[in-house]
């Protein structure tokens, strides 16, 4: 399972046992390893399934073919960068994991924080139309890369993603006919987390609840037993 704050179960009591990954997981009988991070951008997802999910069958000793792999898209706007320089956000977050070692996070709550990195990507490199279109490309990428390693990939959103049936995003679109995706590609309405989760209780910084999660979850869950 791969993820943003949405997957990993920010604001939860319990995100071991009540974020919706982990409740897909003793509902199916399995057991789940997460690699979500609290403000994982889409990059960071792609980068570390790419560089993870390897080893963690090996450690488990489960061949791809018999490992259930989820990946749930988070916000478009988000970024990383690589720099050795420490960049401590003054928040508390769980330990990164080491293939996040000297990778920054780039996205709109480090504004406000005068955080340069931040602040010199959406002034002079942001673009809503090239950032869905690096998106699904990096889609692409990483859904042809499990494939061929024998992965069994499937994917949902945890927020939504609009404009995907425009140029330049509909060419990587059309290359996705087929993945299995909650929601399809591009996304119908109301298939994210965030909008399933709308007028049930929040945290104060806005993730979803154990309701929320119980119902996406049960919603995941639907759909894998639909294949």
């Amino acid at each position: 399972m791969n993820g943003c704050s949405f997957a990993r179960g920010a604001e939860l009591r319990d995100p071991a046992a009540d974020a919706w990954p982990a409740l897909l997981a003793r509902d199916l009988g399995v057991p789940l390893v997460s690699l979500a991070r609290d403000g994982a951008s889409n990059r960071r997802i792609v980068r570390t399934s790419a560089s993870s999910l390897g080893a963690v069958c090996r450690e488990r000793g489960v061949a791809p073919e018999a490992a259930l792999t989820l990946v749930a898209w988070t916000s478009l706007p988000r970024a990383e960068f690589f720099s050795p320089r420490d960049d401590a956000e003054g928040i508390e977050r769980p330990p990164d994991l080491e293939v996040d070692r000297n990778w920054r996070r780039i996205g709109p709550w480090r504004l406000a924080a005068g955080h340069a990195p931040s602040k010199a990507f959406y002034d002079h490199l942001w673009s809503e139309t090239g950032q869905l279109a690096g998106f699904l490309l990096d889609w692409v990428l990483l859904d042809a890369f499990l494939r061929g390693a024998g992965f069994d990939a499937r994917y949902a959103y945890s927020f939504p993603v609009v404009g995907a049936d425009e140029e330049p995003a509909r060419p990587f679109v059309e290359l996705l006919a087929g993945v299995r995706a909650l929601g399809g590609v591009p996304p119908q309405p109301g298939a994210a987390f965030h909008e399933l989760a709308e007028g049930l209780p929040r945290g104060p910084t806005g993730h979803p609840l154990e309701v929320a999660h119980r119902r996406f979850g049960d919603e995941v869950r639907r759909w894998l037993a639909d294949g």
